[in-house]
């Protein structure tokens, strides 16, 4: 990157050297200039970098009055010397000589800048930047481009104030919106200049002799729609060598020389509860604003996180959030939050003075759609379907004609400031603000065509989910729900959709994605959407059915619902038989068995696998096979049949290796690693689940994550590496918090209580740190053990690993003191109970 685009402050010798170099003026004329405030020997450190700061301010004003710098570059020397602006420079001066030099920074040479009557609020370092590009780097042409409501003209015209001391000449703003051809710009240009045009002269000739001989500022604002005189602004650049045009427009002229400067929307971080964003420059609009409109209104802290959700929600768009915040006095902030909370409204009305394209966000958007061709608009309309953006790929499936090239289009809307593209991932994915999306989805309702396209993007969807194949952990399928993880609010929108306007589709986009809710730990979603689904479609075809019965009871096994994991694995068992499905029996039989195991059931547990094993050997597709050795194993293992199972591992892994599949074969290190724990070789499991964690998994093994740092946790407890374990434990205890699986996460905080009465145990016998550590174990052993009891679930090593640790709480407190706390923990709920967890990591 180049150094003029450096965020940081210059260091004080590069700068000085530059701007020698660019003055011509000698070191010996600018000491002698500086009165006594530059020394020869001072001046040499400085250039050195000996010095990296001057401490003196009438030094650093006679530096920039003998250089001859603009207020702009004069602030950059400023914060070059190491004062945090030109402001403060000015103020910290003492002498009569510094304030006669600082006279030249407040002169303003003649301009037609309106007055502004709001404070201007953020953008702090976007328009330090911008000033320097005109003011210091003397580039010839800027251009603030972006989105309609981004403050493009407000950006602009604050730069161009800052730069009034820059332009002898004078400084223009010339407003475009309503010029209406091209041939009107440059009569336009010369009416805002003051020049009378003269009949025989044409306009264009008579501009640029007017302009060649001055060092002036033109802002040309709203260019988007004459395009055509980009090459009028290109002439004038090169016969009029002091001239700089910072222009505004939604898209880029692409002239040459041109510096693009996106304005984007103002951020938000995605907390929007945290102090960040509080303290965001959104939420600093809004409050201005607010205040403006009711000087009685305080924002309180409270209220913060409802401001900040409803700036996201008007996308931070400046002028969405200045015309709703002006609502403030009608609704009052709460109401006001709550009114602003849905779709973003697009017809609050604005301050009359305003200009017609900004009254409403509404007109601000009409007036960029109407810049693009019908068949760009009718695109637009369709892509509004896309609730969490999309490919040049998906728009092409879902919104293309035949006889529309769908990319071109893409990249004209992308021009118009209508989209916006980002290629941070492999295939680069294009979205749009929720303000436009909302006014496109009205043009898409105008013409009739919603429940068309819907339908186009769920049944989209679904041939995405089906092309990742059965549910087996492999390799093949990472790319495609690689690519689903990248479309869940796509997912929610076209399932909201089809559960209103067609059942089945719904219930068939759920069934197939099912597999890829739980391999990326989003079973919250596969719980919210499958069960509805199946219901809303009683007579569905049974195959389908026997489908979703099956990822139903893999998931409710997932969360710890064991009787519902149940109760769909026997109906699916039952629906398989009746098909004479091999592959569907084998995977019912398997996702039935560890619930009934969970559940206390041990007598049936070798039948159930046996028979799935056969089903699945039956079906002959090699992956099913290995995959269900793979789960029977670990059944084997939860029962304490360890040897039984590393039998089946064995046999798992040389599929796995035939087949060349590695994330096969990660699953059965993890599994492995899992065994070595149950069985007490400790050693083992460490370089085995260790393995795992170096090889980072790929992003599709999410599902496995959480337990590899469990188990990995567990073995360095075993193994007397009590903080490691803590980092493993807390890293899987967040997992399983976030994806509801409450099974897991009783065992997770069992963990965690021994952990803190191990630590407990290393205070000084009879502290006061000692006493109160071991009172808080005892609450988080009884928060583990209650959920524990609540859920049904156990696993052999970490109810010996509590029972024995528990025993040693015991003898620190007393009976008393230990019964009070254990109680305090189990009336906990599940939330309460995880937070003090979290709280001992």
């Amino acid at each position: 990157m180049e150094e003029r685009y450096m965020q940081h402050d210059p260091l004080l010798a590069d700068e000085l050297s530059r701007l020698l170099a660019r003055s011509h003026v000698s070191r010996a004329k600018l000491i002698q200039g500086s009165g006594r405030a530059v020394s020869a020997a001072a001046l040499s450190r400085w250039l050195s970098g000996q010095i990296t700061s001057i401490n003196n301010p009438d030094a650093v004003i006679a530096l920039a009055d003998g250089l001859g710098l603009n207020r702009v570059a004069a602030d950059r020397l400023a914060r070059a010397s190491g004062f945090d602006s030109i402001d403060e420079l000015v103020a910290r001066a003492d002498s009569l000589d510094a304030r006669r030099r600082v006279a030249r920074w407040e002169r303003v040479y003649t301009n037609n800048l309106p007055s502004p009557v709001t404070r201007f609020i953020g953008r702090t370092q976007h328009l330090r930047e911008i000033t320097e590009l005109l003011g210091v780097w003397d580039d010839r042409l800027v251009t603030l481009h972006g989105p309609a409501g981004s403050g493009k003209t407000r950006l602009a015209i604050e730069a161009a104030m800052r730069l009034r001391d820059a332009f002898p000449d004078g400084l223009f703003l010339v407003r475009l919106a309503e010029v209406s051809t091209s041939h009107d710009v440059a009569p336009s240009i010369l009416r805002v200049l003051g020049v009378t045009q003269q009949g025989n002269l044409e306009p264009t000739g008579q501009l640029t002799g007017y302009l060649r001989e001055r060092r002036l500022l033109l802002v040309l604002d709203n260019f988007e729609h004459l395009l055509e005189a980009r090459l009028l602004v290109s002439d004038l650049l090169r016969t009029a060598e002091g001239l700089r045009i910072l222009v505004t427009s939604r898209v880029p002229l692409e002239l040459s020389g041109e510096v693009r400067w996106p304005v984007e929307p103002l951020q938000l971080p995605s907390d929007l509860s945290s102090p960040a964003a509080a303290r965001s420059e959104a939420v600093a609009l809004f409050a201005d604003r607010a205040r403006a409109a009711w000087p009685a209104f305080r924002p309180t802290a409270a209220m913060l996180p409802d401001i900040a959700r409803l700036c996201r929600n008007l996308d931070g768009l400046p002028l969405a959030i200045e015309l709703v915040a002006a609502r403030i006095d009608a609704d009052g902030p709460a109401g006001l939050v709550q009114r602003y909370s849905g779709p973003p409204a697009l017809d609050v009305l604005g301050p009359v003075d305003l200009e017609r394209r900004q009254t409403t966000l509404r007109s601000a958007i009409e007036w960029s759609a109407r810049l693009v061709a019908p068949a760009d608009a009718q695109l637009l309309a369709r892509l509004s379907v896309f609730a969490g953006g999309w490919t040049t790929a998906d728009a092409s499936a879902v919104c293309g004609d035949p006889e529309f090239d769908v990319p071109a289009g893409l990249a004209r809307l992308e021009r118009a400031a209508l989209l916006a593209r980002t290629a941070d991932i492999p295939d680069a994915r294009w979205s749009m603000l929720e303000t436009i999306r909302t006014y496109a989805r009205e043009q898409l309702d105008a013409t009739g065509e919603t429940q068309q396209f819907c339908r186009r993007l769920a049944e989209h969807l679904l041939s995405i989910a089906a092309a990742a194949g059965d549910y087996y952990p492999q390799s093949r399928q990472g790319l495609w729900m690689d690519r689903l993880d990248h479309e869940r609010a796509n997912i929610d929108a076209a399932l909201t959709w089809a559960t209103t306007h067609d059942p089945l589709l719904a219930l068939r986009l759920a069934t197939a994605l099912w597999p890829f809710w739980h391999e990326y730990e989003h079973i919250p979603d596969g719980i919210r959407w499958l069960p509805s689904a199946l219901s809303s479609v009683p007579d569905a075809p049974p195959e389908l059915r026997a489908n979703a019965l099956t990822g139903l009871a893999f998931l409710w096994q997932s969360v710890g619902d064991y009787p519902e994991a149940i109760r769909c694995s026997e109906e699916a068992v039952r629906l398989w038989r009746e098909l004479g499905s091999n592959h569907g029996l084998g995977l019912a039989l398997m996702y039935g068995a560890l619930p009934r195991l969970y559940s206390g059931d041990v007598a049936t547990l070798d039948d159930m696998l046996t028979a799935a094993l056969a089903a699945l050997h039956a079906n002959g597709d090699p992956r099913g096979i290995a995959w269900g050795l793979n789960y029977t194993a670990v059944a084997l293992m939860f029962a304490g049949r360890v040897s039984d199972a590393e039998a089946r591992f064995a046999q798992a892994d040389e599929i796995w290796q035939a087949l060349g599949d590695e994330v096969g074969m990660v699953r059965t290190i993890l599994d492995r690693g899992i065994a070595a724990v149950l069985a007490g070789r400790y050693q083992r499991a460490i370089r085995l689940l260790s393995q795992i964690v170096d090889r980072k998994p790929q992003a599709h093994m999410a599902g496995v994550t959480p337990i590899i740092h469990f188990m990995l946790g567990v073995a360095l407890f075993r193994s007397d590496r009590l903080e490691e374990s803590a980092t493993q434990i807390g890293q899987a205890i967040r997992v399983h918090w976030e994806v509801g699986d409450l099974a897991t996460l009783a065992l997770d905080i069992l963990a965690y209580a021994a952990i803190a009465i191990r630590r407990a145990l290393q205070e000084p016998v009879g502290s006061a740190t000692r006493l109160q550590l071991a009172e808080r174990a005892a609450t988080l052993a009884g928060a583990g053990a209650a959920l524990q009891e609540r859920i049904q679930s156990s696993l052999p090593v970490v109810r010996a690993i509590y029972d024995e640790e528990l025993a040693k709480v015991r003898q620190e407190l007393s009976p008393q003191a230990f019964v009070n706390a254990f109680k305090l923990g189990a009336n906990l709920g599940e939330a309460q109970a995880y937070r003090l967890a979290i709280s001992v990591e």
